[in-house]
């Protein structure tokens, strides 16, 4: 009893520490943003450390919601997407819908008798959704030149499903490829950040091993689909780009189940991150595009000393595959500080994500494995 609290009280003053390091890392480069001096960069850090409440968690906000510069461009985004408007209903009440499902936490699911009864468009109001698979969307205005891949996003953390359509839809239009979109639903942000630091950082929800398919069952079995097609030879890769965490536990699974179907994984398939979640390196190719700002990045992997941040089982911070990271950029939303910046500012030009622009063929497979 005693060693179990003794392990539990080390981990949490670990993550107390860690904490404490992001704070003062972060208001080092506010700092550095605003005159880019080392010693006042310091000096910033130091002030973070003096004033640690006030000061990180002004940076986590700013980390995590962007500058004020990018918030126009979120409900420009919000305004623009068609999805809620297929309910009749209009683009104010699209934001107005998105801002409530980020802060209100709904922990229930409608019941079957209530779904029936209830108006459409207060069910995501009151309840949480269910995990959905949504199929790429068709429509004149976006070029799909592309059609021997397999791609699928999934979205991440605070994220309700007119922002991870949009998502959806941009990467279409960026890349010229069909994406499945796998919509995750949000149970707040405040709550998603707070689960995504017990479960990664202290480790205390981690599923049970024999419950580890069960998590994402339709994730799971569409990207086996995936891979025994690419196999067969429909396919000439299969992509994945994710926003969230939660994949870690289906790819682990679907490297585990079989020794075969592994070798097809280290063949075909191809990671891309969003924001830092950790992911195992199952697949041909793995890498993470982050911004050097991103407050939940700095969770994982943009953490400076990933060896000390350890949880109850004692597991540290590993970080697998190619960082490709935009220093200056801050924000940890998908659209508005990931893809926009590639499409405006042409951020992360070094990744190889970036080759498969407008409709490009990339970098095939086998050349990925042997540049490695």
């Amino acid at each position: 009893m005693q060693s179990t609290l003794r392990i539990i009280l080390d981990a949490i003053v670990r993550s107390i520490v860690s904490l404490a390091v992001i704070g003062i890392g972060m208001n080092a480069q506010a700092v550095w943003t605003v005159i880019p001096s080392p010693f006042l960069a310091l000096c910033g850090g130091f002030i973070a450390f003096t004033w640690i409440f006030p000061t990180f968690w002004t940076c986590c906000v700013l980390g995590i919601l962007g500058t004020p510069s990018s918030w126009k461009s979120i409900l420009q985004s919000l305004r623009k997407q068609n999805t809620i408007k297929q309910h009749g209903l209009s683009s104010i009440f699209a934001v107005f819908t998105t801002l409530w499902q980020g802060l209100i936490f709904r922990p229930f699911h409608c019941p079957k008798k209530l779904r029936t009864r209830l108006p459409q468009w207060i069910i995501p109001l009151l309840f949480r959704e269910n995990s959905v698979m949504i199929p790429p969307i068709i429509h004149s205005s976006i070029t799909l030149s592309v059609r021997n891949e397999y791609w699928i996003l999934v979205n991440g953390i605070g994220t309700n499903l007119t922002m991870a359509q949009q998502s959806q839809e941009t990467i279409q239009r960026l890349f010229a490829r069909p994406c499945w979109l796998y919509y995750i639903p949000t149970n707040s942000l405040w709550f998603d950040l707070l689960y995504k630091f017990v479960e990664d950082r202290l480790g205390w929800t981690k599923p049970f091993p024999q419950q580890q398919q069960q998590q994402q069952p339709l994730l799971f079995q569409t990207l086996h689909n995936a891979i025994v097609q690419a196999a067969a030879g429909r396919y000439e890769r299969v992509v994945l780009i994710t926003h969230a965490s939660g994949v870690c536990t289906t790819l682990q699974e679907l490297h585990d189940m079989d020794p075969h179907f592994s070798h097809l994984l280290q063949r075909f398939l191809e990671v891309y991150t969003f924001g830092g979640p950790k992911v195992p390196h199952v697949g041909a190719y793995l890498e993470h595009l982050v911004n050097g700002r991103d407050s939940v990045a700095w969770w994982g992997v943009l953490f400076p000393y990933p060896r000390v941040w350890r949880n109850v089982h004692g597991t540290s911070i590993s970080v697998n595959g190619r960082l490709c990271k935009e220093p200056e950029q801050w924000g940890h939303l998908l659209q508005a500080h990931y893809l926009e910046p590639m499409i405006e500012k042409g951020a992360f030009r070094s990744s190889r994500l970036n080759a498969f622009r407008n409709g490009q063929a990339g970098t095939r497979v086998f050349q990925l494995n042997s540049s490695q």
